[in-house]
C-alpha cells in the first residue's frame, strides 16, 4: 500500500513536471515569437509543374531504408516499380502537391550545414523529396527532419550542403511515406467500370455472355471487380504455374482485359492482367470471393 506521505510526494513531483512542461512551451512559444517569421513555399508549384519525376526516400539510417518513383505521364502520375508500373491516386498526389506548395510559415535557426544532425537533417537521417525535370535534371531536393519540442512544427532544409536550416509549421507528415499501399491505386478497375459493364466472360473454353437470366450475376461480378482490392504490388518476375487460373472479360467500351491469378505459399495470390500494368498480389479471401462471382456465371 502506499501511504499518504508517499501519495503527497508523487503530487508533488508530477506539479512540478508539468509545471516544467508548461515553462518549456511558453519558452518555445516566445522563442518563435522573436524570430523573424516569414510566409514561403517549400517547392515552387512551377518547378512541380516542370518535374517529370518524384522520388521519396525515407531515412538511410533505419532497418530498411527504401524508396518510391512517381512519375509523370502526360497529366497522369504513374508508380514505377522495376518494369512495371501502377496508377498512383491522383487524389493524394493533388494534396501533396498543394502542401509542397502553398504558403507556411517558416523562419531560420541556422546556416551552419555542421548542425544538421542536431535536427536529423543530414544525408543519413532525414526523409527526402526530389523533384527531376528533363534529361535528369535534378530541380530540388527537399530534406525533412525531426519535429521540434511541441511537435508542432519541422526542421528542413533546402538543396545543397549550404542551405538554411528552416523551421516550418508540420504540414508533410502525413506524406513522409515510401509504402506501396500508401501511393498505388489498390483498386485498379474501379475507373475501368465506371459508365461500363461486362459483356462476357471467358473461362478456358467456356463463355458466358450477358443475358438476362444472367444480369443478377454479372451485376455482382461487376461491383465486387470495381471495388476489388489489392494489398501490395508484386515487384518479381510474372510466374505461372498449373494452378494459374486465368479469365477474359469483354467490356461494352474499351479493350478486352484478360486476368491471371497465380497461388503464393502464403495464400495470397499474383494477379496478372493484360492492360499493360504491373502484378499486384491479391489476398486469398478477396481471390475466392472473386472466383465465387465468376463461376456463378457458368452452370457447373
Amino acid at each position: 500500500m502506499i501511504s499518504s506521505k508517499q501519495k503527497t510526494n508523487i503530487l508533488i513531483i508530477l506539479n512540478i513536471s508539468l509545471m516544467i512542461l508548461i515553462i518549456l512551451a511558453q519558452c518555445t512559444k516566445k522563442t518563435i515569437a522573436e524570430k523573424e517569421i516569414k510566409q514561403i513555399s517549400l517547392i515552387p508549384f512551377a518547378l512541380i509543374k516542370e518535374s517529370k519525376e518524384i522520388i521519396l526516400s525515407s531515412p538511410k539510417n533505419i532497418p530498411h531504408p527504401s524508396q518510391i518513383k512517381i512519375v509523370k505521364k502526360d497529366s497522369i502520375y504513374i508508380v514505377q516499380k522495376g518494369n512495371g508500373y501502377f496508377y498512383a491516386k491522383q487524389d493524394l498526389m493533388m494534396r501533396f502537391f498543394a502542401c509542397l506548395s502553398k504558403n507556411t510559415s517558416s523562419y531560420i535557426i541556422s546556416s551552419n550545414y555542421s548542425e544538421y544532425t542536431n535536427y536529423s537533417l543530414d544525408e543519413k537521417s532525414a526523409f527526402n523529396i526530389r523533384l527531376v525535370g528533363e534529361d535528369r535534371e535534378i530541380l530540388i531536393d527537399l530534406y525533412i527532419g525531426s519535429l521540434d519540442a511541441t511537435g508542432e512544427r519541422q526542421y528542413i532544409r533546402r538543396g545543397a550542403l549550404s542551405s538554411q536550416i528552416l523551421s516550418i509549421d508540420d504540414v508533410l507528415s502525413p506524406f513522409l511515406n515510401t509504402e506501396n499501399a500508401f501511393w498505388v491505386d489498390m483498386q485498379p478497375f474501379k475507373a475501368k467500370l465506371k459508365n461500363n459493364v461486362i459483356l462476357s466472360v471467358t473461362r478456358k473454353e467456356e463463355i458466358a455472355v450477358r443475358e438476362k437470366s444472367l444480369e443478377s450475376s454479372f451485376a455482382n461480378l461487376e461491383e465486387l471487380f470495381s471495388s476489388l482490392t489489392m494489398i501490395d504490388v508484386f515487384d518479381g518476375l510474372r510466374a505461372e504455374n498449373t494452378h494459374t487460373s486465368s479469365f477474359t472479360f469483354r467490356f461494352e467500351k474499351g479493350d478486352d482485359l484478360t486476368i491471371s491469378l497465380s497461388p503464393l505459399e502464403n495464400g495470397d495470390y499474383i494477379f496478372f492482367d493484360t492492360s499493360g500494368r504491373g502484378s499486384y498480389i491479391l489476398s486469398g479471401y478477396s481471390q475466392k470471393r472473386l472466383l465465387q462471382a465468376i463461376n456463378a456465371l457458368f452452370f457447373d
